[in-house]
């Protein structure tokens, strides 16, 4: 955690921030020194306050924002497609959970739970829950781009 001089050229200064060993935020700060010490400081209060809130939000709350986002940056068909995969499929069953509480054992129940409700309808199934989990792994990086979570889901 330091402010320093940017080489080139006066006035600017580095804010480097390491709130953990995963990650660091630099940034090009341009103005007094005094100021970028205020600047330094803010940074850390917000980052502080970004990494408390990490964790505590469910699948079910995201999905709504993760639902706008596909409908804007996507195709009509996916945007029903997973609208459909999240609202029928993923929310029953992961809804309550954080994204950090989903461990490889809960997606395996998951994996053997929809296999079995495929089989009875006598389709073999293993695509469609393939697509499904990846509807949930790309929910999980849409998290944590948005700072929601620290680390995307890694689904095998």
């Amino acid at each position: 955690m330091a402010v320093r001089p940017y080489k080139p050229e006066e006035n600017k200064w580095w804010i480097d921030i390491s709130p953990g060993r995963k990650y660091r935020h630099r940034k090009v700060f341009e103005g007094t020194y005094e100021k970028a010490v205020v600047y330094e400081q803010e940074l850390k209060k917000y980052l502080a306050q970004r990494e408390k809130h990490k964790g505590t939000i469910t699948i079910r709350q995201i999905a709504e924002e993760y639902l706008q986002f596909v409908k804007i940056h996507q195709a009509e068909g996916t945007f029903r497609l997973k609208r459909r995969i999240i609202l029928n499929l993923i929310m029953p069953f992961f809804g309550n959970f954080s994204f950090d509480m989903i461990t490889p054992r809960l997606i395996d129940a998951y994996k053997l739970k929809r296999l079995r409700e495929l089989q009875a309808k006598g389709v073999k199934g293993t695509r469609a829950i393939n697509v499904e989990l990846n509807v949930l792994s790309a929910m999980s990086r849409f998290a944590m781009e948005r700072g929601y979570i620290s680390e995307p889901l890694k689904i095998k």
